[in-house]
This record gives structure tokens, C-alpha cells and sequence, in this order.
């Protein structure tokens, strides 16, 4: 059995990591209440207790700054490892009536680090990364801890149980596919298997649904609650006495997740007039720490005005206009599932950094395309996207780049300020590029100038996926044409 745990920092070997990798989980595998208590599981556990690192993480490569890949399976994996053995040996403790020093504590840790990436997978692979990310920690005991210690770390019981409700609304709505049309339903079958929880379909609802609203009561009271969340690429509408949504290339509509049965689906289809008023879609929902896919919504089904779009949330909100200023960016940021990692913190999923987060957590509910009179240049040589460089403007010369800007608070822009990095090698100066809606427009960039250094293909990506989010008119071979003349 294995007796330490082991980090590669001086050779990289892919194949040696790889067998580590599938002796540690034989470890976790074969742990039981007869081997509990021999020499090596002892020794096993001391290790992981000493060589976890700070934030909880139990990576066997020297940092998590490192392709999306390779991050999943050498730092990710190891920490889903490690938590999920310590989880067994702190579940067969507690019937014992034994202790670890400090074993209680990193377990913790651990299971936080754990919802890093809400057990997403790589790109493609996120179906993929949940599917074995479940399979580790039902090893480790998890079942139990959702039903018998839920709150040892809320952070991870919500986050998990976030993944199992979108695994079991996945076989509801026959979303069981993945992106390059792999077919996972009988692993997501297998994944599910032993964990408590009712069946139902996942709906995204807003306005008069949405709790202490007046039709709540009457169609979702015994419905279960998921989650807050927004939509993105959809705007709300006054349209009278009730609101709707429709489909939009720069809005996000505020709203909350619920859980319900076929009967309470029905009873909302007849509420909506569905087929007719309201049509009923599939979309993403993006909340705290993970996203749901496949989620059931409304759409408003006939045209609307301009007029009617409801640019503030919640409906009856105040004018807030001093108290918030557009954030124009233009790099990574334009991708809106990365910049929400600034306001909602966690680890990012592109380069696996970790973000405190804004204390006002609510995501922007407004967002445009956005053209920013300077040009683009590639600075810094940062770790975080693979020790290449990242955007900055130069305010020297006159051109035009390509940007987004997000309507938040004031305060949110001074504390993603904090985060973007405020010293005088990083985004030290703040510029007003104007208002728009009486409302300032600002984008930050470094005073000085920084020296230049070619991006990462990782980053570039990014970038790439957030032009094609902004500018979705614009075609592939423009979106390349245009990265590369930066």
C-alpha cells in the first residue's frame, strides 16, 4: 500500500505520474476498517496531513499554472484523491471514536479546494472530469457526508450536490451527451447510484415565480430551491403586467433555480401559455462556484420594444447611477464565465488562479460590445497563462480595440482593481473613457508601459472565445485576423 505522498518537481514524467496517480486511488479503493489501523495507512494519512499546501491543494506538480489538462489531472485529481482518503479514514475515526491531530482541519481544506473548478473536467472534458470526480469521492465516503455531515464544509455539500442535481437533470431532459457527441447516460446512471435525492427537472425562473413574487406561492412553494443564478445572452421586459425574456447578444437576466415535478411543469406550462405567450428552452444558468446546464426557462414567445427592456434588476430597483460605472475590458475578460470569477471568486477554470472575490457578489445584469480608442499590446510575463504575456493598452497612440464593458458597482470595480493587480508592474492606472448612459465608462491599463512578450495559447483562447461571445457576428477567420494583428 502506499505510504507517502509524493510530489514530481524535479522531472516531469508523465507516464511515472499516471501510475502514481493509480496506486494512490488503489490506496483510497482498498481502505477499509481492517487496514485502518496498519503502519502504512497511518503513515499515509501523517503525509497527507504535512504535505497538504496552504490553500488545501494536494498537486503533484509543482504548480497549478500549467495547461488546462494537465492542471485537471496532476493537481485537481490528486487533491479529489487526497480528500476523498482522508474523508474515509475521518468517517471510519468518528465510528471509532478516534483522532488525528490535525486531520479534521485538512480534511476541510481539502474538500474546499476540491470546488475549485465545480469538478469540471478540461474544455470538452467537463462532463467527463464531474462524471470521475463523483466516482473518487463515492470511494471516499461522500454519501455519507451529504446525508449524515453536511455542514463539516457547506462550500462543498452545496457545490456538490449542485453537481449531482445537474447529472440528474441531464437524464431528465436526455442531455447525456457530450460535446463531440459522446453518449454518457449509463455513467451518469452509475454515478448517481446510492446518493439520496428525489427526482425532478431543474427550471430557471424570474419575476413573478421568483420567491416572496405573487405567483411563487401558489405554483413553487413545495418546489426545492438550487440556487441563485443568471443567464447570460438574454434581456428582461416590462410587458405589463408580468414580465418575459427574450434571447439578446448583451444582456444577463438575474433569477433562481428550482427543482419540480412533472405536474408542477405542467401547471407552469399552463401559467406561461406555453406553445403560444412563452416558449420553453434549454439554457446555462451561472452561479456560485459551478454551472447547470440544460435548465428549463421561458421565453417570451411574440416581439417586444426597445422601450420595455429592463436594464436594472431587480424590477423595482432605483436609479443607481452614481454608484456604478461601466468596466470596459479587453482582454481575458471579454469572456463573461472568466470575469464572473472576479465578482463570485474561487479558481479560475482557464488558468486554476484563485480569486478572493468581490464582498457584493451579485453578476452584472448589463453588458455591451464596446470599441476602445487604443490599441492592444501584449505585456508581462505572467505564470498564470503559461509564462506569457497578457493585454494592456497604450495610451500613447490612437486606434481601436475590440472590447465589453459590464455595468457593476463601484465598489466591485475597485476591488477586481485589487485583483487585476494595482502595483506599478501590473494595472495601476485607471482611465475615464467617457459616459455612456450618464454613467462613467473606466478600463484600467499600466501607466508606464510594460515590456512586451508574445501570449500563451491558453490565453489566447480565451480571448478568442470572449470576441466570439461579444462579437458573434464577426466570423472565424476575422476573429484570427484580428488577434493576430494585435
Amino acid at each position: 500500500m502506499l505510504k507517502e505522498f509524493k510530489r514530481f518537481l524535479e522531472k516531469i514524467d508523465t507516464r511515472e505520474m499516471q501510475e502514481y496517480l493509480e496506486t494512490f486511488r488503489d490506496a483510497l479503493d482498498t481502505l477499509n476498517e481492517d487496514n485502518y489501523e496498519n503502519q502504512d495507512t497511518q503513515s499515509l494519512v501523517l503525509s497527507l496531513i504535512h504535505e497538504q499546501d496552504q490553500e488545501g491543494y494536494w498537486g503533484i506538480i509543482e504548480s497549478p499554472h500549467v495547461d488546462g489538462d494537465t492542471r485537471v489531472e496532476f493537481w485537481y485529481k490528486p487533491t479529489y484523491i487526497a480528500t476523498a482518503f482522508l474523508l474515509k479514514y475521518w468517517l471510519i475515526s468518528l465510528n471509532r471514536n478516534k483522532s488525528v491531530d490535525g486531520m479534521e482541519n485538512a480534511l476541510i481544506k481539502g474538500l474546499k479546494a476540491s470546488t475549485g473548478r465545480g469538478f469540471n473536467g478540461h474544455g470538452h472534458d467537463d462532463m467527463e472530469g464531474r462524471i470521475e470526480a463523483v466516482d473518487i469521492f463515492k470511494a471516499g465516503g461522500v454519501i455519507d457526508l451529504l446525508d449524515k455531515h453536511p455542514n463539516l464544509c457547506p462550500e462543498f455539500s452545496t457545490i456538490f450536490e449542485g453537481v449531482l442535481e445537474g447529472f440528474r437533470n441531464a437524464i431528465e431532459t436526455d442531455k447525456t451527451k457530450g460535446d463531440w457527441g459522446e453518449e454518457y447516460r449509463d455513467r451518469i446512471f452509475e454515478a448517481l447510484k446510492g446518493f439520496s435525492g428525489e427526482e425532478g427537472i431543474l427550471i430557471f425562473v424570474y419575476g413573478t415565480l421568483m420567491e416572496g413574487q405573487r405567483n411563487h406561492k401558489e405554483y413553487l412553494s413545495y418546489a426545492k430551491f438550487i440556487t441563485k443564478g443568471v443567464v447570460v445572452g438574454y434581456t428582461l421586459h416590462d410587458l405589463g403586467n408580468f414580465p418575459g425574456i427574450k434571447k439578446s447578444s448583451k444582456g444577463v437576466v438575474e433569477g433562481e433555480v428550482y427543482k419540480v415535478d412533472q405536474d408542477t411543469l405542467h401547471q407552469l406550462d399552463l401559467l406561461e401559455g406555453e406553445g403560444t405567450l412563452f416558449v420553453r428552452d434549454t439554457a446555462e444558468v451561472i452561479c456560485y462556484g459551478m454551472k447547470l446546464n440544460n435548465v428549463y426557462l421561458y421565453l417570451y414567445n411574440q416581439t417586444v420594444s426597445k422601450k420595455s427592456t429592463i436594464k436594472r434588476q431587480p424590477m423595482d430597483e432605483k436609479s443607481q447611477d452614481k454608484a456604478h460605472v461601466w468596466y470596459a475590458v479587453y482582454g481575458s475578460n471579454l469572456l463573461f464565465v472568466r470575469f464572473a470569477t472576479y465578482i463570485l471568486g474561487g479558481d479560475c477554470i482557464f488558468n486554476g488562479k484563485h480569486y478572493p472575490g468581490c464582498t457584493n457578489k451579485n453578476l452584472p445584469t448589463e453588458y455591451r460590445p464596446y470599441e476602445i480608442p487604443y490599441p492592444v499590446y501584449y505585456g508581462n510575463r505572467t505564470s498564470s497563462w503559461g509564462e506569457g504575456g497578457v493585454s494592456f493598452l497604450d495610451t500613447e497612440r490612437s486606434g481601436k480595440t475590440l472590447g465589453r464593458i459590464y455595468r457593476i458597482t463601484k465598489e466591485q470595480f475597485e476591488e477586481i482593481k485589487k485583483q487585476e493587480g494595482s502595483s506599478s508592474n501590473w494595472y495601476d492606472e485607471t482611465i475615464t473613457l467617457g459616459k455612456l448612459d450618464g454613467i462613467p465608462v473606466v478600463t484600467l491599463t499600466n501607466k508606464n508601459g510594460r515590456p512586451t512578450y508574445l501570449p500563451s495559447d491558453a490565453y489566447i483562447e480565451v480571448v478568442r472565445r470572449g470576441l466570439k461571445e461579444t462579437y458573434p457576428q464577426m466570423s472565424e477567420y476575422d476573429r484570427m485576423l484580428y488577434l493576430t494583428s494585435l
